[in-house]
């Protein structure tokens, strides 16, 4: 939210603060008058003896700074923040009483006598409270008003609410009340002509109508009239619903009025205490009795009620005292007010008008006071005036031009259907005339019904929407039993069933519908006949019919009907009900629906297409999906709907990378059975051409490359070759050719290469069904990377699985890389070359390949030793480190403590006379392999052994023998750290003898 900053004293200032700044005026000429004498009575009884008693010390001090250091630091930007405002009357007295004290402290007055400094409490105190009163006054004068956007006219911009005020100005005036309160005003001008008020007595009027008929416009405009000629009427208003009680109701009235009369005549002043005082016998609880005694208890208060009547008089005004919402209290609070209008007020010159509802007046009084007349309130009023009930082409033409400024003349729901607004409504003219009585009426209902229309109004049928939205704001109880019962046993439908579209038993529904709010709302037994021996079904439906209101037996029947349900968009469709009574919080929440895909599916392609990235690009697939999961292709209409669908799957399918319910949707159209049940019921015109169309999908390329289908689909096919329309090397032939195509564009390496080259499946072996890709694809794949390596080694490593636990995971890299390069040696030769040292991937494949290649080519799995991720982005150091170092504990071990062990393996070779007698071994860490980390498996290929034979009993000299040998073996780390070799072997032979001897 952007602010705009100003500064101005006056925005906030009231008549309390300029109240406030006179009192303190007057203060401040009394002390300046006095000044001297009151500042040695504070510096004598106050100051001195403070001072007097105080131990000091610099401790002191540094606490007191600290604590003004805190306020400034801590209390004042939340002053600042939250905007809190203090009056300018507290800031003013504050001000002037900081003021005072230092002007008396830079005398030497209030002082302090320390070693270093002439600080006190009182200083620290008043300093605090200057500090907190300039703030305060800055940041009252400072105005901040927010700077409002201009709104973008979209989707999610509410409408603005109608405001159910009382009319302010003549343009609103529908029902023309201005002349009949110009009328009315000189009908009071006359009561002084007709001597009205020579005994004192008041004059009432009332102003009755129906709630809604616009009294409080009426006393509105009056008002209005009335402050233009302040020169013959005083006016006052009075509301007894602000009274805090009912025992205050007559305090406050009184306060009012004698606030507006004490202007012309002191004495109304005094009148106030002392009339109240004199009121104070009355008994509110025998009010009625009082009434029927005629007035004998007021005979003590006659004397200060003359007096008033005088100064009234005096004035030579007529004094017009306007109450409203009598008929908004309760029975004892219209009491109170009516022993104001005729008791305790009834004053000369001095006319109330009263609105309220009658009817509805009368009925709480008796309610409480059973024993009084039906007409109670007739006792009080000399004159009713009686609001007209207001005209019914008032109300539909103002409910004709909201709806008009809103929406426009013109509602689309649908490409193909278009309507006139205007037409509509004169359709649903006697609807609204027989709902809406009153203008407040029809605001209120057009606040529930246009900010929801407004949202779907492209999805839904206006005129029921309008139907539905007008039994929800009259009978709202109806409106949820129609929700329940209308569909009780559906609350999903399968919206794709063809028996579902437009269901032939909307009448018996109907029936039943009105049966269940005649007995739930109506108390209606229909199973009751008595002796009626004619009873039969129509005659049942004849006395259904009759229990229930008019209006909405009429509205019922306007919105079930068989005409209506020929709108695919009508309420009166299964699978659109649900929708017209969703209330979501904007646009966006009603295209979150699987029913808006319905309506969404039916439009133009591109339309659709340009729908679905926005939900795609939003996030909010999972409805799209649930509608595509719920769609069945043999409920589409015929070939171009079927055509069009599919087009529409290839399309979320190149967008929404393998769902797998748009992947089972493909799969199938590949089925024989389901292509020949499709062409059965008339939905494709030949199977060879519905083969052509899918072989021209799968060669697509917009947006992307359909390779996943492809890949299943080729996957499937080796499985189950019988179930499908294509043989394996027909889609294998379009994969390759998918994959050639995107080479000839694409020379440099890149992901889509990798996934083009994983759907040229040439077969599958072994139990796990391990693919075998083209073997012409993949050494052009690898030409490329030897290229360009960047782009395949950039995502070469990565974890292993999806894991709820980051710690327990595996990583591993592109599981096709040895079909790709064949050897470990071709993968190194590319690996190893010197221009990727620079690479920042580099270190992360290297080491990766290191411990991968120590593993048996199997991914290196982890559990609970850190989150997997962090050594991946870490580049695996600490895990390379860890293995060399294990690696050269192995080597220690092996060259130390085998020495026996191959001198007995020498030794033992044959039987016979000879042996070895120098043994020694020499091992090089780099051919060191561990099959498997974690289990301890290792082989060394190539340890070079060096030792001297000596042949049986032969003397003769040694002879020495040099052999590359190959050991496998398997070690345990203990506790320590120690590495132990549990068991050694070698395959090897070796020979004792040289060739020529």
């Amino acid at each position: 939210m952007q602010y705009k900053y100003t500064l101005s004293i006056k925005r906030y200032w009231t008549k309390s603060d300029t109240q406030s700044l006179m009192v303190l005026f007057l203060f401040s000429v009394f002390w300046f008058s006095f000044e001297i004498k009151v500042v040695e009575w504070l510096e004598l009884n106050i100051s001195k003896p403070y001072t007097d008693n105080l131990e000091y010390s610099v401790i002191t001090i540094l606490l007191m700074f600290i604590l003004i250091l805190y306020l400034v630091v801590s209390i004042t930007p939340k002053l600042f923040t939250a905007r809190k405002f203090i009056p300018y009357k507290s800031i003013l007295c504050l001000s002037f009483f900081v003021y005072l004290f230092f002007r008396y402290r830079l005398k030497e007055l209030f002082n302090v006598d320390f070693e270093y400094y002439s600080i006190g409490i009182l200083d620290v105190f008043f300093t605090i409270i200057g500090l907190f009163t300039f703030l305060s006054f800055i940041n009252n004068i400072i105005i901040r008003e927010r700077v409002e956007k201009p709104k973008k006219v979209g989707a999610l911009e509410g409408i603005e609410f109608l405001l159910d005020h009382y009319i302010s100005s003549e343009k609103e005036d529908k029902f023309n009340f201005k002349k009949k309160v110009i009328n009315l005003l000189r009908q009071i001008d006359r009561l002084k002509e007709q001597n009205i008020f020579v005994d004192g007595k008041s004059f009432s009027i009332g102003i009755v109508g129906k709630w809604g008929y616009g009294k409080s416009s009426y006393l509105n405009l009056l008002e209005k009239e009335i402050k233009k000629n302040e020169d013959q009427y005083i006016f006052v208003k009075f509301n007894p619903r602000h009274s805090k009680s009912i025992d205050t109701i007559q305090v406050d009235f009184f306060q009012n009025f004698f606030d507006k009369l004490k202007i012309y005549d002191s004495r109304f002043s005094n009148s106030f205490n002392n009339y109240l005082k004199s009121l104070q016998i009355l008994d509110s609880s025998s009010f009625i009795d009082f009434f029927r005694s005629g007035y004998n208890e007021l005979l003590g208060i006659e004397h200060e009620k003359d007096i008033i009547n005088q100064s009234i008089q005096r004035i030579d005004k007529i004094i017009v005292v306007i109450i409203d919402d009598l008929d908004r209290l309760l029975a004892d609070e219209i009491i109170e007010v009516f022993k104001i209008i005729d008791g305790t007020a009834s004053f000369s010159n001095t006319v109330f008008l009263t609105a309220f509802d009658k009817e509805h007046v009368n009925k709480i009084i008796d309610e409480k006071y059973t024993n009084e007349d039906s007409l109670f309130s007739d006792k009080f009023f000399n004159v009713e005036i009686f609001l007209p009930a207001i005209p019914k082409t008032i109300i539909y033409n103002f409910i004709e031009e909201v709806l008009t400024d809103t929406f426009g003349n013109k509602i689309i729901n649908s490409d193909e259907f278009q309507f006139d607004l205007r037409k509509e409504l004169i359709d649903l003219k006697f609807h609204i005339v027989n709902n809406i009585k009153t203008l407040r009426d029809a605001k209120r209902f057009l606040n529930s019904f246009h900010n929801q229309f407004y949202l779907v109004k492209d999805i839904l049928v206006f005129k029921e929407y309008f139907l539905l939205s007008l039994i929800k704001y009259r009978y709202y109880n109806i409106y949820l039993t129609i929700q329940t019962e209308m569909f009780s046993s559906i609350q999903f439908v399968d919206i794709d069933a063809s028996h579902n579209r437009l269901f032939i038993d909307l009448n018996l529904r109907l029936d039943s519908l009105l049966k269940t709010i005649g007995v739930k709302h109506f108390k209606s037994d229909f199973l009751d006949y008595g002796n009626d021996v004619n009873k039969s079904p129509k005659s049942e439906k004849q006395k259904v019919e009759e229990s229930i209101d008019k209006s909405i037996l009429s509205i019922l029947k306007a919105l079930f009907n068989d005409f209506n349900i020929q709108n695919p968009n009508s309420i009166g469709n299964r699978d659109m009900f649900d929708f017209y009574f969703d209330e979501n919080d904007n646009v966006e929440d009603y295209k979150n629906t699987a029913v808006y895909f319905k309506l969404l599916f039916d439009k133009e392609e591109r339309v659709v297409k340009e729908e679905i990235n926005k939900n795609i690009i939003n996030n909010n697939v999972n409805k799209l999906l649930e509608f595509i999961d719920k769609i069945r292709f043999e409920s589409l209409k015929n070939n171009d709907s079927i055509i069009k669908y599919i087009n529409l799957l290839f399309y979320i399918n190149g967008n929404l990378i393998d769902q797998i319910i748009i992947k089972e949707k493909l799969l199938n159209l590949f089925k024989v059975q389901f292509v020949k049940d499709l062409a059965a019921i008339g939905l494709i015109d030949s199977i060879d051409n519905f083969k052509l169309f899918l072989k021209e999908k799968l060669q697509s390329n917009e947006p992307f490359y359909p390779y996943l289908i492809v890949k299943d689909l080729i996957v499937s096919i080796i499985l189950n070759d019988k179930l499908y329309l294509f043989e394996h090397q027909e889609i294998l032939k379009i994969s390759i050719n998918n994959f050639n195509k995107y080479l000839y564009d694409n020379k440099d390496y890149n992901v889509l290469h990798r996934e083009l080259l994983l759907s040229c499946i040439n077969d599958l072996v072994g139990n796990q069904g391990n693919i075998i890709l083209d073997e012409d694809c993949c050494l052009r794949v690898r030409e490329l990377i030897q290229k360009n390596p960047d782009k395949y080694f950039d995502s070469f490593v990565k974890l292993g699985m999806k894991s709820f636990d980051p710690q327990w995971n595996s990583i591993t890299c592109d599981g096709y890389w040895k079909q790709i390069f064949e050897t470990k040696d071709n993968f190194e030769e590319v690996l190893y070359k010197n221009e990727l040292n620079k690479k920042s991937y580099i270190d992360k494949v290297r080491n990766f390949w290191e411990l991968y290649s120590n593993n048996s080519f199997e991914p290196i799995e982890y559990r609970d030793n850190g989150v997997v991720q962090d050594k991946i982005d870490e580049n695996l150091f600490e895990e390379v480190e860890e293995l060399n170092n294990l690696k050269g504990q192995l080597k220690e071990v092996l060259i130390n403590d085998s020495i026996l062990l191959w001198y007995e393996i020498l030794e033992n070779t044959n039987p016979g006379h000879y042996g070895a007698e120098v043994i020694d071994i020499n091992i090089e860490e780099s051919k060191i392999l561990l099959l498997n980390v974690f289990e301890g498996d290792f082989k060394i290929d190539n340890v070079y052994l060096y030792f001297t034979a000596r042949l049986g009993s032969s003397k003769g000299s040694n002879m020495p023998f040099n052999k590359n040998i190959n050991v496998e073996g398997n070690f345990k780390v203990d506790y320590n750290g120690n590495v132990i070799i549990n068991s050694l072997t070698s395959t090897s032979f070796i020979y004792l003898f040289e060739e020529e001897n």
